[in-house]
Formats: structure tokens, C-alpha cells, sequence
């Protein structure tokens, strides 16, 4: 095999990698929807609830709209959703009368519960069959590949790669 056929083939097979990661990427995500989706709330209502149990500062319903990056009517009317479906309730700032503090409930929360089980349960089973040797040089790779990303992509989108982990690890 000849220099440039082998350079084809290895940025062949560096695509190929690449599809793979996206695509599994993308069913574990399906399959994480689909369990979602099976506990009766929507993905947008799920990623709300998830963000108030994890976070140990009350926002009022206007910071949900600046974090989620939608309207504040969008968010009024998740927001109204999930309480008239008892996960949240809202309660006037005592502060500012303008302001809805929004505050889990225990349903809320046994939905977070639930949820969580649900995600390690996919997780579990995406990985069965992988020893914990080829896990670790798994994510070694993936940390090398992602450091040489960041480097790649400069400071501005660096820190939108690191506010969207921060999203997923909520």
C-alpha cells in the first residue's frame, strides 16, 4: 500500500471512530429520552426538574428561562405545567411581588429519583461486556481527544463545550 492509499485509509478509519462516538452518542440519548418519556413528563419539563435538584439556590421562574435559553413566556408555561402536575409549586419572592421563586416538590424530586436510576440503568447496560481495563483506556483516549478539541476551538467555544458539561452533569 502505497503513502497517499494509507492516508486514506487512516482518515478513513479516524471517520469511521468519529461516526461511531456521534452515533452511540445519539441512541444513548434515545434510549435516555425513551425512559424519560415512559415516566409521563416531557424532555424540557424533565431538564427543569433535574436543574432544581441539583441546585441548592431557589431561582425564580425568569433565571430558568435565562439558563434554559427560552422566552419567559416558554418557561411560564413549563412552569405551569409542572405545577398543575404537582412536581413544582411557585411562591411569590417576598422581596419583589414580580418574582415566582420555584421550588420542588417531593414529587418533583421522586421523579429526579426515578430518573436517576433510570439513566444508570442505560449506562449499565451500554457498557456491559466492556472490562474496566478497556474503560479506562477508553476515557483516556476521549480525555486526549477532548483536550486536543479544546485547544482547537480557543477560549470562546471552550467554554461553551464546558457550560454545556455543566448542563449534562445536572
Amino acid at each position: 500500500m502505497g503513502e497517499k492509499e494509507k492516508n486514506f485509509s487512516d482518515r478513513m478509519e479516524l471517520r469511521h471512530i468519529i461516526r461511531n462516538i456521534s452515533h452511540t452518542d445519539r441512541m444513548h440519548h434515545c434510549c435516555i429520552e425513551k425512559r424519560v418519556q415512559q415516566l409521563g413528563i416531557h424532555r424540557s419539563q424533565h431538564m427543569i426538574l433535574m436543574y432544581l435538584a441539583h441546585n441548592e439556590q431557589v431561582p425564580s421562574q425568569k433565571d430558568l428561562a435565562k439558563v434554559f435559553h427560552v422566552s419567559t413566556a416558554a418557561m411560564a408555561n413549563t412552569v405551569k405545567s409542572l405545577e398543575k402536575s404537582g412536581y413544582i409549586c411557585r411562591v411569590t419572592d417576598e422581596t419583589d411581588t414580580r418574582k415566582n421563586i420555584i421550588n420542588i416538590t417531593e414529587k418533583g424530586r421522586s421523579i429526579v429519583e426515578i430518573s436517576k436510576n433510570e439513566f444508570d440503568a442505560v449506562d449499565k447496560e451500554m457498557f456491559k461486556g466492556v472490562t474496566k481495563e478497556q474503560l479506562k483506556v477508553f476515557c483516556e483516549v476521549l480525555d486526549i481527544c477532548k483536550g486536543n478539541l479544546q485547544e482547537l476551538a480557543g477560549g470562546e467555544a471552550e467554554e461553551q463545550i464546558l457550560k454545556c458539561e455543566r448542563m449534562e452533569q445536572k
